[in-house]
């Protein structure tokens, strides 16, 4: 499960045996998400205030084209 960005406190993670569509694995405390790269799209989240599912969701937003470079580096 390689960690692929690193923001504040938050960290991304792209898991190597996991399946489409290509999102990111969001980690914040003890939070985390789901959050399709394409979009931004929440598909699931426990434990992580609104506000900090929010920022995620902007990181992602912002790193889009790199995240779904590294989907696809580490998925071949």
């Amino acid at each position: 499960m390689p960690t692929v960005l690193r923001y504040k406190a938050f960290e991304f993670r792209i898991y190597t045996n996991d399946h489409i569509p290509p999102h990111v694995h969001v980690h914040h405390g003890s939070g985390k998400s789901r959050i399709e790269i394409a979009g931004a799209v929440v598909m699931d989240s426990a434990g992580m205030r609104a506000a900090d599912l929010a920022a995620a969701r902007l990181v992602v937003k912002s790193q889009e084209a790199y995240l779904l470079k590294r989907w696809e580096e580490i998925h071949r």
